[in-house]
């Protein structure tokens, strides 16, 4: 199993979603969302994996992504 293979996209989206924010804001700002202080350079980070889990949840898990026999597996094993 090639785990380099796998995670290279969702790694790739990552680096640009922080790199951007870093490049704009800075690295030393954060703010108060409530009791939760947050660095402002990562917001659009988490976006990137809040909404990446959601599509990924989306189907069946014996379907889609996720399946035995999905697209993720099938790009793991044959690495």
């Amino acid at each position: 199993m090639n785990a380099r293979r796998c995670l290279r996209p969702r790694s790739a989206a990552a680096v640009i979603a922080y790199v951007y924010m870093l490049f704009k804001v800075g690295g030393v700002r954060w703010f108060n969302f409530g009791p939760l202080q947050v660095q402002f350079s990562r917001v659009v980070l988490y976006g990137v994996f809040f909404f990446a889990g959601m599509g990924i949840g989306a189907a069946n898990i014996d379907q889609g992504l996720l399946a035995r026999t999905g697209a993720l597996a099938r790009r793991c094993i044959s690495g």
